[in-house]
């Protein structure tokens, strides 16, 4: 599947998956520390994971 065979909103999607999932990683799963490296706040980052199907991590303050 090349670049010209996805969609916009699907590209978007997937690099924004991406990227906060590596936020998340690098923050080791505190979401609060993960929204600040994402300079955005923790609820509006909760949103976005809900859109995009991810699952807050487990057992990890923030």
């Amino acid at each position: 599947e090349s670049w010209s065979d996805v969609a916009l909103a699907e590209a978007l999607d997937n690099f924004e998956r991406t990227l906060i999932a590596r936020a998340l990683s690098a923050a080791r799963g505190n979401v609060a520390e993960a929204a600040r490296k994402l300079a955005t706040d923790r609820a509006n980052l909760y949103r976005r994971m809900r859109r995009l199907g991810l699952e807050p991590p487990r057992n990890v303050a923030g």
